[in-house]
């Protein structure tokens, strides 16, 4: 497929329909040229004459009262797709939509002025879906990844926090991210902090097929650091104990399916000093 730069072979005006062609004849692409700027719905086909692509773009900027946009982000007029011509695009705008070559749906996704604004899904050649995202002015908000049944895989939301010390205005904050198994039973979830890019906090659960929490542990940089607890598929606890760098320290404590102490562990550096049974 030839990129856009390579398209246009000669000087459009304004208000100008251009149609571009494969080398054996077929319709590539139309779009619409107004004041040497592409701002209109751009096109493209495969050689059987089904849709590719329909690519919205708008001659548009973008600032609310809500917080300055920076325009680093994304082009202002964008850059020269045809540097002989001098023909510009303007800014994604609305919605893109993509096809497989079948003519089923491959991809959608949406625009505000070139900032990512709305949904984002990605669909599989037999129609289901395998991933979706949300974007609120140009940051992910909520992201879903599909088993191939179509059964929700992974629930991913993220919060934001804004700050005049960082480049752009915002980083992440924190995000909770929930796993299922294809029978949609839930699987894993992770809660995630990052007031302290350094040291990102976090604390891991998985779970057992008939609900009961399986083992859940404490985390800095995705290394357990802290309290780990280990559970029986009845729910009783079965392993408690301390880390540090992924080490066992202190005291650690183990119980059988009656809840009953069954022996006692003291670790120095994930070094055992002295083990203690019980009756």
């Amino acid at each position: 497929m030839k990129y856009l730069f390579l398209l246009v072979p000669f000087l459009v005006f304004a208000q100008t329909p251009v149609t571009t062609y494969y080398d054996s004849g077929e319709v590539l692409s139309r779009y619409f040229v107004k004041n040497k700027t592409l701002d209109s719905t751009f096109t493209q086909y495969y050689k059987n004459g089904k849709i590719q692509s329909e690519m919205q773009y708008k001659k548009c900027e973008y600032d609310t009262n809500y917080i300055k946009m920076l325009q680093s982000k994304i082009r202002c007029v964008s850059v020269y797709y045809n540097l002989k011509n001098k023909v510009l695009e303007g800014r994604k705008h609305g919605k893109w939509t993509f096809y497989y070559e079948n003519g089923s749906l491959k991809f959608v996704s949406n625009y505000h002025c070139g900032f990512k604004q709305g949904s984002f899904i990605t669909y599989r050649t037999d129609g289901i879906l395998k991933h979706s995202e949300f974007y609120h002015e140009g940051s992910l908000i909520t992201e879903r990844e599909y088993h191939e049944n179509g059964t929700l895989k992974l629930f991913t939301q993220y919060t934001y926090v804004y700050d005049e010390n960082i480049d752009d205005g915002r980083y992440v904050v924190s995000y909770v991210q929930t796993e299922f198994r294809a029978d949609s039973t839930l699987k894993s979830s992770k809660e995630v902090s990052d007031y302290d890019e350094d040291n990102e906090k976090g604390i891991y659960k998985e779970y057992y097929p008939n609900g009961f929490l399986k083992f859940s542990e404490e985390l800095i940089e995705d290394f357990r650091e802290g309290v780990y607890r280990e559970f029986y598929d009845n729910g009783n606890k079965k392993h408690e104990g301390r880390y540090v760098d992924e080490e066992r320290v202190e005291k650690h404590y183990y119980y059988n399916r009656k809840r009953e102490t069954t022996k006692i562990e003291s670790w120095d550096t994930d070094k055992l000093i002295r083990t203690e049974y019980k009756n």
